[in-house]
């Protein structure tokens, strides 16, 4: 396999992403899916997200921004962040990890400082779940350093 040098992942993720825009573009059904499994994740509801969430990401793994959505909007998918706001709500604060840890490799969450931030702040607050529990995991987790 092989790798990308650091500097062409974002490159090779934005191809990727205009790839499938056509696709995610034409399908708007699952958009409605996606942001009423973020919904429920804010309400706290992650037993009902959950199955909606996954049923999105298994139709469209790869994360994208300004997605079009039917009507005049568009949404950042950002599959595996959400899925990590899940996780850390059902107290799997190393799944929540792993997660963010996947969308970070995506690459699309490092092209927005503000998306950055969010995943170091749950990365954060994941490890620090881990710590109060006596989780040795958690001095496993690699450590976060944000790009500039």
């Amino acid at each position: 396999m092989r790798h990308l040098h650091r500097s062409t992942r974002p490159i090779a993720f934005a191809a990727a992403a205009l790839a499938v825009l056509p696709s995610l573009a034409a399908d708007g059904a699952w958009t409605e899916t996606y942001l009423r499994a973020v919904a429920l994740i804010e309400q706290g509801r992650v037993e009902e997200a959950a199955p909606l969430l996954d049923r999105v990401i298994a139709a469209h793994p790869l994360p994208a921004l300004d997605v079009p959505t039917p009507g005049a909007e568009s949404i950042d998918y950002l599959p595996y962040l959400q899925r990590a706001r899940l996780e850390l709500r059902r107290g799997d604060a190393l799944a929540a990890l792993r997660s963010l840890d996947v969308s970070l490799a995506f690459g699309g969450t490092r092209a927005v400082a503000s998306l950055r931030r969010w995943v170091f702040t749950l990365k954060a607050q994941a490890r620090a779940a881990l710590h109060r529990h006596g989780d040795v995991r958690a001095a496993l987790a690699p450590a976060a350093i944000p790009e500039s």
